[in-house]
């Protein structure tokens, strides 16, 4: 984590930037070109699992919109753990 790495989810301006509300919102003076190995295999497991989901013919629909919008609350959360933790790493380093 710091100010200015090339990784969009590892760069603290970036993370708590907040492009709807102009009081909190920063831009970068470097660009994000690379990728985080763990980050993409979060992002590509979870796409599997709601690809998954989607597509299984063995639910019924009700069951699996259930299921459907259970995951997705639950990975809203995630990424709502992620912003915060760039919360918590930003000022740490501040202090």
């Amino acid at each position: 984590m710091s100010n200015s790495s090339t990784i969009a989810d590892h760069c603290s301006v970036f993370g708590l930037s907040d492009s709807k509300d102009n009081d909190w919102n920063e831009e970068c003076d470097h660009t994000h070109t690379d990728k985080c190995e763990d980050c993409c295999l979060l992002d590509n497991t979870l796409a599997e699992i709601e690809l998954i989901l989607k597509d299984n013919d063995e639910m019924t629909e009700d069951i699996r919109l259930r299921h459907l919008t259970l995951f997705n609350q639950q990975r809203n959360l995630l990424y709502e753990w992620k912003k915060t933790s760039t919360k918590c790493c930003s000022s740490r380093s501040c202090s």
